[in-house]
C-alpha cells in the first residue's frame, strides 16, 4: 500500500487536487490518500470548498507520493521560506514528487526542481518560470516525468 500525500494550502486549484484524487481514490487497495496542510485545520479552496487537513507534522503515514497542486494560493506561498523548507523535507523523503499546475513553481523556488525537466501552466507560465532559472522548462509539454 502505497501513500499518497495531498499538500494543500489555502486558495488551491479545486481540479488540481480533486482530479488525481479520483484517479488515485479509485483504487483503494493500492493507495491510501491523506490530505495535509501546514497547521492542519480546514483549508479553503478559491471557490470557498472547505477540506479538513492534518498538519505536516501529525501525518499518521510515511508519504510514499507527494501531491503538491496549483492555485492562486501558490502566490504568497513562493516567498514563505518554512513552507519551501518543509516541502522539501516532504519531497526528500518521498519515493515520489507529482505537482498540478503552478504546484511546479512551489517545486522550483524549493529547489526541488533543478536540473530536471519540468513544465506548468501555460496562462501562469512566465510567472511559474521566473521562480527558478535551474530548472530545464519545457513550454510545450503537458506533463513531463524526470526522476
Amino acid at each position: 500500500m502505497q501513500t499518497l500525500t495531498a499538500l494543500v494550502f489555502d486558495d488551491f486549484e479545486t481540479l488540481d487536487l480533486f482530479g488525481p484524487i479520483e484517479l488515485f481514490g479509485s483504487l483503494p487497495e493500492y493507495f491510501h490518500i491523506q490530505f495535509a496542510s501546514m497547521k492542519g485545520g480546514i483549508i479553503h479552496n478559491h471557490h470557498g470548498v472547505a477540506l479538513q487537513t492534518v498538519a505536516i507534522a501529525e501525518l499518521a503515514q510515511q508519504t510514499n507520493i507527494l501531491l503538491v497542486v496549483g492555485g492562486k494560493g501558490t502566490r504568497p506561498l513562493i516567498n514563505n521560506s518554512h513552507f519551501l523548507q518543509t516541502l522539501t523535507m516532504l519531497a526528500d523523503n518521498a519515493d515520489w514528487v507529482l505537482s498540478v499546475c503552478t504546484g511546479s513553481a512551489l517545486l522550483a523556488k524549493a529547489g526541488i526542481l533543478d536540473h530536471k525537466r519540468a513544465t506548468s501552466n501555460k496562462r501562469a507560465w512566465q510567472w511559474v518560470t521566473e521562480q527558478s532559472t535551474a530548472v530545464h522548462w519545457l513550454k510545450q509539454a503537458r506533463w513531463v516525468v524526470d526522476g
